[in-house]
């Protein structure tokens, strides 16, 4: 069996102990997919074995992260599936953060910025809101005292 970078009919492959050799450059959802398909395991039973959702286990197979709220979730549901599928843990896990960090940080980058802009462009109306409500509460107050 090839280890961790050693090379198989040209391909550089990753060590696994179940599965037949998986192409490095795939993503890793496809090389948990092909060591499931491999055992003979659906994704119901690995979702039973590792008691991860099997929505979860779908969006690390499709490399759709945006299920996650954070990389800490999809590195550690990958890191457990690699293990039922017999994966090399610590190659499963860098690869779904790096394609974390691929698919989410365009977005969160771009969302300051619009953010910031949107925010920008209500600061007057949230301001003349404010004034107008000052200004009520004033003349409120004035015609009381005239009044009372």
């Amino acid at each position: 069996m090839a280890g961790h970078g050693e090379e198989y009919g040209g391909a550089d492959l990753v060590s696994i102990d179940v599965a037949p050799p998986v192409r490095r450059e795939s993503f890793p959802g496809a090389a948990l997919q092909s060591a499931r398909e491999a055992m003979g395991e659906s994704l119901r039973d690995v979702s039973r074995h590792t008691r991860i959702p099997e929505r979860h286990l779908e969006a690390i197979e499709r490399a759709d992260y945006r299920v996650f709220h954070a990389a800490l979730y999809a590195v550690g549901f990958a890191r457990t599936y690699a293990r039922h599928v017999g994966l090399t843990e610590p190659w499963i896990a860098e690869a779904v953060r790096a394609h974390y960090l691929a698919e989410r940080l365009p977005e969160r980058d771009a969302a300051p910025g619009l953010e910031s802009s949107a925010i920008q462009s209500a600061v007057p109306a949230i301001l003349a809101a404010v004034l107008s409500i000052c200004a009520v509460l004033i003349l409120v107050g004035w015609l009381l005292r005239m009044w009372g």
